[in-house]
């Protein structure tokens, strides 16, 4: 499981390297375990390279799938982190000119009227809720 979130994690480039490494080191023991078969039965020799060329196609195809979701996901985290962070200025933005708005309505009114309105606007707010 920490292998995996590790994975998650990593680079896009660093995970096409680890994956271009684990598809040579199974492309290998693949070849050696279809050589080893093809020497023991000399008669479907033709049938294990076959197979062995079977075997290596979908391991790149799933290594192919693997690297695409990789980078999907690394794309929606990303954009997942810069809504967040646009999120987090709006919210600061509304919370600035909220703080504005009431140095405005103090100024302008007097205290008891300002906070008549304030409380009247929260009192809404919750109502809504």
């Amino acid at each position: 499981m920490v292998t995996c979130a590790v994975f998650l994690r990593l680079n896009s480039l660093l995970k096409l390297a680890v994956l271009l490494l684990a598809m040579a080191v199974y492309s290998y023991l693949i070849h050696l375990a279809f050589l080893t078969l093809a020497r023991h039965d000399t008669l479907h020799r033709s049938h294990y390279v076959r197979m062995k060329g079977i075997s290596i196609l979908l391991m790149a195809m799933f290594m192919v799938a693997v690297f695409y979701n990789g980078r999907q996901w690394e794309a929606t985290a990303r954009l997942d982190f810069l809504w967040r962070l646009q999120a987090q200025q709006e919210v600061e933005d509304m919370r600035e000119l909220r703080e504005h708005n009431m140095c405005l309505l103090h100024n302008i009114l007097p205290v008891h009227v300002a906070r008549h309105f304030l409380d009247r606007s929260k009192n809404d707010e919750v109502k809504k809720t």
